[in-house]
């Protein structure tokens, strides 16, 4: 029997059903029709966070200038809402307030007027054209231009970086990569020269034609003998070859 009513209170008081309500404003339930948000003469000078499901908003009577951007973008079922007898300050701040009123098909502009400057007091906001805020066109443009121009450079400096250190990588590979190559075949030949039969092609012509008679095995004679002996002494000792005489 308790569980019924205590789970009923954990429902109630969860986050989802939970709604904030400032400090300086009463707030009223209206049921399924949401919250009634009275913060009338209470000298505000912020317009506070409100409960999202604000369908009536009492904001009169206070000292409001502005309204921070994106304060009232979470109001989506607002019915009724009233702003008047503020000091509303009808300069580039004021962008902000007029675009969401004239989003707002239900509610009108007509009671929210400037207090200042002196040149628009008196003014129903929704009467303030772009004449009117001139000066907020030409702050916010130029800034933008040249905010756009900075940022095209920067991009087109980084993209001639990143190509000039591509072209100076791809030079390095190539030319380690050719390197490598020929090292490679330098070895390759020297590795063929340490045989015997090319180191014997590089010698003198005497140790040359050794060769020849020795790939076609001819006998040797009495008379090649006599001058076998220093030629072979002269291959050993000066271009450390080893012959053996059969």
């Amino acid at each position: 029997m308790l569980a019924c009513p205590g789970l009923a209170l954990l429902l109630f008081l969860s986050p989802s059903n939970a709604q904030p309500c400032p400090v300086v404003c009463k707030c009223t339930s209206l049921g399924s029709y949401g919250y009634e948000v009275n913060c009338s003469s209470t000298g505000l000078t912020v317009v506070p966070m409100l409960p999202p499901h604000t369908t009536e908003l009492y904001l009169q009577n206070n000292l409001l200038t502005t309204v921070p951007h994106g304060r009232l973008d979470k109001l989506q079922h607002l019915n009724n809402v009233n702003m008047s007898n503020n000091t509303w300050d009808c300069g580039c701040d004021i962008i902000y307030l007029k675009t969401w009123l004239e989003d707002q098909e239900a509610i009108s502009l007509a009671d929210v007027k400037c207090f200042t400057p002196a040149s628009l007091a008196g003014k129903p906001l929704s009467q303030i054209t772009g004449h009117d805020l001139a000066q907020c066109t030409q702050i916010t443009k130029c800034p933008d231009f040249v905010y756009n121009d900075i940022l095209l450079l920067l991009s087109l400096c980084i993209l001639i970086i990143l190509l000039a250190w591509s072209l100076k990588t791809t030079r390095t590979i190539t030319f380690i990569y050719d390197f490598n190559a020929r090292h490679g075949d330098m070895e390759l030949q020297s590795l063929k020269s340490t045989k015997p039969k090319h180191r014997w092609k590089r010698s003198d012509a005497l140790s040359k034609e050794l060769l020849e008679e020795d790939e076609t095995e001819t006998p040797l004679t009495t008379d090649n003998m006599e001058i076998l002996n220093p030629i072979l002494h002269i291959l050993q000792t000066k271009h450390n070859i080893k012959l053996k005489a059969t």
